[in-house]
């Protein structure tokens, strides 16, 4: 259902299930990479609230990021480095 807002117009969210056959493993493995992928998230959000109440401009751009991610070193996201994070 399409949502409005003001001065935007509708707006629509999608989402899509896609079932898998893995097996127990890959689903453990999956399921590690989805936690080490919502680190991430968590991190970069508390990041730039570190940067916000510096008065610093937060981390935005995907440059930043990438950088960001490569100081904080091997292993900080579990499975994931910093590419695949």
């Amino acid at each position: 259902m399409p949502r409005l807002r003001v001065g935007v117009g509708p707006v629509v969210h999608r989402t899509a299930r896609i079932g898998l056959r893995v097996t127990r493993a890959q689903r453990q493995r999956c399921f590690g990479l989805l936690r080490s992928a919502g680190d991430v998230w968590a991190c970069i959000l508390e990041v730039n609230a570190w940067h916000l109440r510096r008065g610093d401009a937060p981390v935005a751009g995907y440059q930043q990021l990438c950088r960001l991610l490569a100081a904080s070193g091997p292993g900080t996201f579990g499975e994931l480095d910093s590419t695949g994070a």
